[in-house]
């Protein structure tokens, strides 16, 4: 017996499928149906037309007959491994062909009005320039924290944020 037969999976259309008078609908979630043909969806067509019309292709797209042609055929969004490894900004980062589909890409765009210190919490900000970072010259480098601090590197580091004195009374 087959691997395939043993796990029940049916690689044939049974005979009592067509037999049944429910509708395929139905039938096409049997365990011994879905294998039929009228079960399987019809692979997506360009037709000629679709390209004889002058329409943009982001509406002829949405028509039947029309979502197999090229123009229409949207690849899935990836992640590969360098996204996380390369330092740059996730901002620019999901602008990469292999980035754009890091969870840090879904992240929806800051609004303009919010304050830097909520968009810095968001993934789709790490990096970004207002946020800070603390790159690790910062602790080598032996010019003094006042300095250092006003450095796009360095400006997220903690000894930049010292709280000011208390008010003398």
């Amino acid at each position: 017996m087959s691997l395939a037969l043993a796990v029940g999976v049916h690689a044939t259309c049974n005979p009592f499928c067509e037999d049944k008078t429910q509708g395929w609908d139905k039938k096409c979630d049997w365990g011994g149906c879905y294998s039929c043909t009228e079960c399987s969806a019809p692979a997506p067509v360009c037709k000629p037309f679709c390209e004889d019309k002058t329409q943009a292709w982001d509406d002829k797209c949405t028509w039947t007959g029309c979502t197999g042609c090229t123009e229409c055929i949207v690849p899935e969004p990836v992640c590969k491994p360098f996204c996380e490894d390369k330092t740059q900004a996730w901002d620019d980062k999901c602008t990469w062909g292999g980035c754009s589909g890091c969870t840090e890409c879904s992240v929806p765009a800051p609004e303009k009005t919010q304050n830097w210190g909520d968009k810095c919490s968001w993934g789709g900000c790490n990096g970004c320039s207002e946020c800070g970072m603390c790159k690790p010259f910062c602790e080598d480098k032996t010019q003094d924290w006042g300095n250092k601090c006003t450095w796009g590197g360095c400006n997220g580091c903690s000894e930049c944020f010292v709280p000011p004195p208390p008010p003398a009374n």
